[in-house]
């Protein structure tokens, strides 16, 4: 369970966010934040706080939920979640870095490793 603020989210800096081509933001929903990922076409990546506790400052984010703009422009989720911590934010967005690369090449990191 980490910081969330404009630096910050669930502990991982977003200054250290990098990847070709997004730009990453903070955004309020309620009383918690979800990190978006901004193409040039808009929202192309979310991660979203699903589940949380009560904390002695409100609610607290336990696990994060990975959603992806489709081919009709709408969010849907991309059957990939972490902890809401910094390990768990940084899994997520290997898993960006290596998707992207497969929609810029259209080979899968998988496939690249078996040869």
């Amino acid at each position: 369970m980490g910081r969330m603020d404009e630096q910050f989210f669930c502990s991982f800096p977003l200054r250290e966010i990098r990847l070709p081509g997004l730009r990453a933001e903070l955004q309020p929903v309620q009383d918690v934040h979800k990190l978006v990922l901004f193409d040039k076409a808009g929202a192309k990546w979310e991660i979203r706080t699903i589940t949380f506790t009560e904390g002695e400052q409100g609610r607290v984010p336990l696990s994060l939920s990975l959603y992806h703009r489709g081919n009709n422009r709408l969010m849907h989720y991309q059957k990939q979640s972490a902890p809401a911590h910094i390990e768990g934010v940084r899994r997520l967005l290997r898993y960006i870095r290596n998707h992207e690369q497969y929609e810029k090449t259209g080979i899968s990191r998988r496939l690249r490793k078996k040869h």
